[in-house]
C-alpha cells in the first residue's frame, strides 16, 4: 500500500467541503435526470417522478431548464414557457472555507480512516479508503455531529490525482438535519465522479435511500437518483459559445 497520507487528506477535504461540485462545475453546461421511486416490497421500486433538466453553471451558480417529465420531452409549448431558473448555490465565502477548514480538522478527530485495497473506477486505478467512527468520539462541529460520528464507508481516491472518485456509505444511526426527509439507521449514500476530457472531475451519479416523513406519522423509504450526463464546457463573453 502507498504512504496513507494524500488519500485521508483527499477524503478529509472532500467531506469538509459537503460535496460542493460549484467550483469545477463552473463554466460548465450539462444535462440532469432526477429520479425519486419509493421503495416497497423486496427493495422493488415504485418510480413516482423523473423530471430532466438543461443546466447552465455560470459566475458559481447553476441555472437550469425543465426539458422533460417522467420520461416524456415538454411539448412545444411547455418548452417554450420553460426559462433558465436560478438553483440555491452552495455558500462559497470566506466565512465558509474557514467553516469547511474546521470540518476537515474534526474528521480527524471523529473518525478512524484505513487503506484497504486497490480497485479500478472505471479504467483509473484507485485506493480504497475504509472509515468509520471512533469510540466515544465527541465532534465540535455541527457537521461531525450530524454526520460523522453516524456513518461508516469507503472512499475510492484516484491513485494519480488523489481525488475521490467514488464514495459509499450507510448511517449506523439516523441522520441530523431536515426532519421532513433524512437517513435512518441503514439508509446509505452513494456517489461517483467522473474525469472530463482529461481536465477536470466532474459529478457522474448520486443515489441516497432515505426517509420521507409526514406530519401526520407515516413514512415511507424513497429513493433519490440524480444522473449527469452531455457536459461540454463554454467561454461567456456577451454570449455563451460551447466548446465541443
Amino acid at each position: 500500500m502507498p504512504e496513507p497520507a494524500p488519500y485521508f487528506e483527499a477524503l478529509r477535504q472532500h467531506l469538509a467541503a459537503e460535496y460542493n461540485d460549484a467550483q469545477v462545475l463552473d463554466s460548465y453546461t450539462y444535462h440532469l435526470k432526477r429520479t425519486l421511486a419509493e421503495v416497497i416490497k423486496d427493495g422493488k421500486l415504485n418510480t413516482k417522478k423523473v423530471d430532466e433538466y438543461d443546466i447552465i453553471y455560470k459566475n458559481g451558480s447553476p441555472l437550469r431548464k425543465l426539458v422533460s417529465k417522467n420520461g416524456k420531452p415538454l411539448n412545444a409549448k411547455g418548452a417554450e414557457e420553460q426559462k433558465y431558473e436560478p438553483v440555491r448555490r452552495q455558500p462559497n465565502s470566506p466565512d465558509a472555507i474557514i467553516q469547511a477548514n474546521r470540518v476537515a480538522e474534526d474528521l480527524l478527530r471523529v473518525m478512524n480512516l484505513k487503506l484497504v485495497r486497490r480497485e479500478m473506477v472505471g479504467n483509473r486505478p484507485a485506493i480504497v479508503v475504509e472509515f468509520s467512527p471512533r469510540t466515544n468520539a465527541k465532534p465540535l462541529t455541527t457537521r461531525g455531529k450530524e454526520l460523522f460520528n453516524r456513518i461508516e464507508g469507503n472512499a475510492w481516491v484516484d491513485e494519480t490525482d488523489h481525488v475521490v472518485s467514488r464514495i459509499v456509505f450507510r448511517y449506523l444511526e439516523g441522520s441530523g438535519g431536515n426532519p421532513m426527509i433524512k437517513a435512518d439507521k441503514g439508509g446509505d449514500v452513494t456517489q461517483e465522479w467522473l474525469k472530463f476530457r482529461d481536465e477536470v472531475w466532474l459529478p457522474a451519479y448520486s443515489e441516497r435511500h432515505s426517509t420521507l416523513r409526514f406530519f401526520f406519522g407515516k413514512r415511507i423509504s424513497v429513493l433519490a437518483r440524480d444522473e449527469y450526463s452531455e457536459y461540454k464546457k463554454f467561454v461567456s463573453e456577451t454570449t455563451i459559445k460551447v466548446i465541443e
